[in-house]
């Protein structure tokens, strides 16, 4: 289903995985690609989000609550296996997921005019490779002919993702986001032994190593520099790195500063770590991201 379908350059175009975080019981919409689509809205930005979700109850909820954001249009296959949901342990500061197989999004189509568009970034995430099938949607997007740059969250979750897929997406990848425990697997798993080797191998312009509340460090060829998020009141941290990363991409379109882009990241998600679940509006203040 394609909806709104009246702008043909977009600033991005976000593909992946619609997944409910199940806490304490209560279902909370999400999955990194959907809560990054609705925060780069946040700023202003067009995004076309390509995803699935079954004809189940939440699939329904989650269809009204993107159809409700007037920059976020929508190409959402309804699918016939239920909507994806990821049962969440552990401390709010240090969630564990586990996250059913054989849903709506491990089948994700592209749109049939997806060679019509131009986006100046493309979205991509391990886990929505998890199947063949998407591995194969992924590359077809990849392979169009778009000028845009390709931001790749590496959001590793257990028993999903393999060697192939990582280095397959960082050979795509122009700008990369991950954690320190992410930095570090992959370090052993590549045999990588720093972030400037990352960047030379597989010729990524910028990578990116968040390490939770103490720092973020950002590398690239020309450069590198930390920021420091501001302190907060932590109730959970769902949710926050995809707000960073969105926030990052947002203020590269708008040709900002990159400290400035850095602190701003930081900022934002500290200020998503003291609301409840991945998807919030943000106060008018933060949504100005002028220097």
């Amino acid at each position: 289903m394609l909806t709104k379908n009246k702008c043909k350059t977009l600033d991005c175009i976000v593909f992946g995985e619609i997944i409910y975080d199940i806490y304490d019981g209560m279902p909370q919409l999400g999955g990194a690609p959907l809560n990054y689509a609705w925060y780069l809205s946040q700023f202003g930005m067009e995004v076309l989000f390509i995803s699935s979700v079954g004809k189940d109850k939440l699939g329904r909820q989650a269809l009204e609550k993107i159809e409700s954001n007037n920059l976020i249009f929508s190409s959402i296959a309804i699918s016939d296996i239920k909507t994806g949901i990821a049962q969440i342990s552990g401390t709010p500061e240090n969630p564990e997921f586990i996250i059913n197989k054989g849903v709506a999004w491990d089948k994700i189509n592209l749109p049939h005019d997806i060679s019509k568009y131009q986006a100046k970034c493309i979205y991509f995430g391990t886990l929505s490779q998890r199947t063949t099938f998407n591995q194969t949607s992924l590359k077809n997007l990849l392979k169009l002919k778009l000028k845009s740059s390709k931001m790749f969250d590496l959001n590793l979750r257990k028993d999903y993702h393999t060697k192939p897929i990582i280095e397959y997406s960082l050979k795509q990848s122009d700008f990369v986001k991950m954690n320190q425990v992410e930095f570090e697997y992959i370090c052993k798993l590549l045999k990588i032994h720093s972030p400037d080797d990352l960047l030379s191998v597989y010729d990524i312009n910028t990578i990116l190593i968040t390490n939770g509340d103490k720092q973020v460090n950002l590398i690239n060829k020309q450069t590198s520099m930390t920021a420091l998020p501001p302190k907060s009141n932590t109730i959970d941290t769902i949710g926050a790195g995809d707000a960073f990363f969105a926030t990052f991409t947002a203020g590269l379109i708008k040709n900002l500063p990159l400290n400035h882009i850095l602190s701003k990241s930081c900022e934002i998600a500290s200020y998503i770590t003291e609301t409840q679940g991945a998807i919030v509006n943000l106060p008018q203040n933060l949504k100005n991201l002028k220097y």
